[in-house]
């Protein structure tokens, strides 16, 4: 008779019934941006015959709570929203991220066994920067003029030597191209705004704003008046009269000087207003002039020495 031998196979599957305690995050360190919006990718599993009852976000205290996010509570602030489920993803979206969120952050499950809980302690630390604008001139003066060349860069100290942020420019709230430099070539007047970038991944997310003011430039020119007489004419009339026709021609080289300023201003204030201001200058102008002349005409009547 033979001997009957029992033998014991110990046979594993992968992924059956070999689950272990373990939650991992896809990244360890993140840079954020103040404002944008962040996902903390993660993952979690534990042995079979396990049910997640409850799941958790600690941050900075993250074994005892108070939790940010508790799926057990209605207390979790609406910035932070679980983008996960209860069987392994365990993902977490903070919205409008502020200077305060900076810290670690780790998961918590627990299940339905005793002692049945896991808190992932690794964690994912974030570091929240701000970001601004930087403009640099082609041209060593203080302000800018027309004909000058501006590049506006877009800076955050999270890219570093990576440049991996995706910016957005905007003049007076209309957007104008993608990219981490704007350049202006060749600016004038209607260059003048308030610019601001935006990361293209964070809705809401705006840098502050830097004013560009674009000097325009003044025309110089010389009015000449040329008197053809056979006679010499002397002024006979009386002072009043003669201070009127003085302050009537001072008054014409005052208005015409404020009347090139203020075009200056109006071009670089509302481009859409040009042609309107130009028209009323030159109508001023023109009755500033005929009533100059017509006052000159009517004192040359006096005697002839």
């Amino acid at each position: 008779m033979f001997k009957q031998k029992k033998i014991k196979i110990n046979a594993s599957v992968p992924g059956v019934l070999c689950s272990k305690w373990k939650v991992e995050y896809q990244q360890p360190h993140m840079c954020v941006v103040k404002g944008s919006s962040v996902v903390i990718l993660c993952s979690f599993s534990y042995p079979d015959k396990h049910i997640v009852q409850e799941v958790m976000w600690g941050h900075k205290n993250i074994f005892a709570g108070p939790f940010i996010y508790h799926s057990g509570s209605n207390n979790s602030s609406s910035r932070f929203q679980y983008v996960g489920n209860i069987r392994n993803n365990c993902s977490l979206q903070i919205h409008q991220v502020e200077h305060s969120d900076e810290g670690k952050y780790a998961f918590r499950f627990i299940t339905n066994s005793t002692n049945g809980q896991w808190t992932g302690k690794s964690g994912s630390t974030l570091k929240i920067v701000d970001f601004n604008i930087s403009m640099t001139k082609l041209k060593r003066h203080e302000s800018i003029q027309e004909g000058d060349s501006v590049n506006l860069t877009c800076t955050d100290r999270c890219d570093v030597g990576n440049f991996s942020s995706v910016f957005i420019w905007f003049k007076n709230g209309e957007h104008l191209q993608d990219g981490r430099v704007l350049q202006l070539r060749n600016v004038s007047f209607t260059n003048s705004g308030n610019y601001t970038c935006s990361l293209k991944t964070g809705t809401g997310t705006t840098s502050g704003v830097l004013h560009v003011d674009v000097e325009c430039e003044y025309f110089f020119f010389t009015l000449t008046c040329n008197i053809h007489v056979s006679s010499v004419y002397w002024w006979t009339g009386t002072r009043d009269q003669i201070a009127i026709c003085t302050s009537i021609a001072a008054l014409l080289i005052v208005v015409t000087v404020v009347a090139i300023r203020r075009q200056c201003t109006k071009r670089t204030e509302s481009q859409e207003n040009e042609n309107e201001v130009n028209m009323q200058m030159a109508l001023q102008l023109s009755l500033l002039v005929v009533l100059f002349f017509f006052l000159m005409q009517r004192l040359a009547h006096y005697e002839v020495a």
